[in-house]
């Protein structure tokens, strides 16, 4: 029987904090937190990361994930009713494994408003699937819409905070913060968790030419660095800068605002 909530209440988990057991220049393999944790302090503001299988280093900039092309834009399996509290997709042929997608979401891109189109909803848990067949995504919260079988498609997207890698040249994903620290890369049998900050005074790694109060973009031609956005080139604005360094390609200070 589906959930009912009063209007206006949901159920997705909503986590700030404003202390922790794990320091903010501390790398950790126990998992303090749940992935994406807000931690703020003071003017400063982080989220709770685990690391890929690269090292990270201080002073520059983290993305989510790459996304998986074969589960964008998938078919729901079968229609769903308002109310319900999970969606059966088909997803293409690439595997997954249990709760990669805990945290992250799945949201409707096509299909018409009436059936969920422009929808998106916290992804609670699912079992691993070997690419190819119908996944059970259990959500937080309940569906607002009915979905239609075929005609409604999903796209899943993971927490951009579990798997961080270095923000690459070419983005894949959206920028997700600075650690403070080197962090380990991470093994198939031992995971690194850090604090990234995203949001208030922090060392950032720059590429080009830049001057006080000048914006920060995303997209540079060195990884894991800002740049100043020039005129219609497309970049995502993560800041300004505060304080000049010392040369390019070495840290200045920027205030950053991926998360205010």
């Amino acid at each position: 029987m589906a959930q009912s909530l009063p209007p206006g209440v949901v159920s997705s988990l909503k986590r700030e904090v404003t202390i922790s057991r794990q320091s903010i220049y501390e790398e950790s393999t126990t998992k303090h937190h749940e992935i994406g944790t807000r931690l703020r302090l003071g003017d400063r503001i982080f989220r709770y990361a685990a690391n890929s299988t690269v090292a990270l280093a201080p002073g520059l900039m983290t993305s989510g994930p790459t996304t998986i092309a074969n589960h964008n834009n998938v078919s729901v399996t079968t229609s769903a009713t308002a109310g319900q509290m999970y969606v059966d997709i088909t997803l293409g042929a690439t595997a997954t494994t249990e709760n990669y997608y805990s945290g992250g979401y799945i949201w409707f891109n096509a299909g018409g408003t009436t059936i969920g189109e422009g929808c998106a909803y916290k992804v609670k848990s699912h079992l691993a699937n070997a690419g190819s067949l119908t996944l059970r995504v259990h959500l937080y919260d309940p569906l607002a819409t009915a979905l239609t079988a075929t005609t409604t498609k999903a796209t899943l997207y993971c927490n951009p905070w579990s798997g961080i890698v270095i923000h690459p040249a070419t983005p894949t994903n959206r920028p997700t913060g600075v650690p403070l620290i080197t962090v380990t890369a991470s093994t198939a049998t031992t995971t690194y968790y850090c604090w990234v900050q995203t949001g208030g005074f922090t060392p950032l790694s720059m590429e080009t030419t830049y001057t006080i109060g000048g914006g920060v973009g995303a997209v540079s031609g060195t990884a894991g660095e800002g740049i100043v956005p020039t005129a219609g080139a497309p970049t995502a604005l993560m800041g300004v800068v505060a304080q000049i360094g010392s040369a390019t390609d070495l840290p200045s200070l920027v205030w950053l605002y991926l998360d205010m």
